[in-house]
């Protein structure tokens, strides 16, 4: 935080007579460094009230630090869940387009947490939850992918 000066244009001490004058000039100056000191206090106040983990903090960084690490770790959690729950949609008795629709869900899902899935690994997800009967049609997608992936 930059140190504010008052200005040297006063040089009278306040007192009944120069009140407005003097106001004119040195309040921006006070009200300035009080502002960012209620605005730091505000942010360390909601960041301390959103996160019962970060007791111990007195810091508005330390604070933010705590928050980031425990929300990247549930983050990465979820994301876990979700590819693992793409993994485990079969077709069964769902008809194609409610199948394909569970997938695109959990790989948006994803997308969603910033864990993108790319194209391969949506196209894989799909085929290992085909049954047999599909082995023909995953056999011609899985030789176009090594088809495009020699490109």
């Amino acid at each position: 935080m930059a140190t504010t000066s008052f200005p040297t244009c006063i040089a009278e001490k306040l007192d009944d007579s120069n009140y407005l004058h003097w106001r004119q000039f040195v309040e921006p100056v006070i009200k300035s460094p009080w502002e960012v000191q209620d605005q730091m206090a505000s942010i360390y106040s909601f960041l301390v009230c959103s996160l019962s983990r970060v007791l111990g903090c007195t810091h508005s960084y330390e604070v933010w630090k705590r928050i980031h690490e425990y929300f990247n770790l549930q983050t990465k959690s979820r994301a876990h869940q979700f590819r693992t729950a793409t993994r485990a949609v079969k077709l069964e008795s769902k008809s194609v387009e409610d199948y394909l629709l569970k997938i695109k869900n959990y790989v948006d899902e994803l997308a969603g947490v910033g864990f993108p899935v790319r194209h391969d690994e949506h196209v894989d997800a799909i085929s290992e939850g085909l049954p047999s009967d599909y082995a023909s049609i995953v056999s011609v997608i899985r030789e176009q992918q090594e088809a495009s992936f020699h490109c």
